[in-house]
């Protein structure tokens, strides 16, 4: 508790309007960070689809406005020097197959595939009823700066806690592969 109460005061949950464009976000990540003193903020967007633009009428599909928003956000990061997370949709396939997630399972993926520096996906295969966890992974298929990997846990939905049970490097080649070929 004493760890959290030294930042906790700094934590802005907002919830967003018709109106929270990129823009309005912005301005206030700028007015976080000016408030708290701090080098960087933390913004996270839940989630990407949802996040509405100035004129939805100038683009032709959701897909076209998905990659002006994963494009709007990566200037975001950019001008506040700090990072973004975005929460997105996955397809139906990625939700109906229990196989390995990939790339192609984002909604609209064309954009968070070329634009993201970071893009992963949790994921889960079917458990054992009855028991007080079950398995949910981690897969980190894009990163332009480090490693890919998939981060195995066990979830205790009752207490919602993770407990890490393995991670392994992953290989490129993997991030690129339709899952449900």
């Amino acid at each position: 508790a004493k760890d959290y109460a030294a930042f906790a005061g700094h934590i802005r949950i907002i919830e967003a309007g018709m109106d929270t464009t990129v823009d309005r976000i912005r301005l206030q990540a700028m007015a976080a960070k000016h408030r708290a003193r701090a080098a960087r903020v933390l913004v996270i967007i839940d989630f990407l689809q949802a996040v509405p633009v100035a004129d939805p009428k100038a683009f032709g599909t959701t897909k076209d406005k998905v990659d002006f928003l994963c494009s709007e956000l990566r200037r975001l990061a950019r001008d506040l020097d700090s990072p973004v997370l975005a929460l997105s949709s996955l397809n139906r396939g990625g939700y109906q197959d229990n196989g390995k997630p990939a790339m192609s399972d984002f909604k609209e993926s064309g954009g968070v595939e070329f634009t993201a520096d970071v893009a992963g996906i949790l994921w889960t295969q079917k458990s054992d009823e009855g028991s007080d966890h079950r398995p949910v992974s981690l897969s980190i298929l894009k990163n332009r700066n480090g490693e890919l990997s998939e981060i195995t846990t066990r979830y205790f939905p009752a207490f919602h806690w993770f407990e890490e049970i393995d991670k392994r490097q992953a290989d490129y080649t993997d991030s690129l592969k339709d899952a449900k070929k």
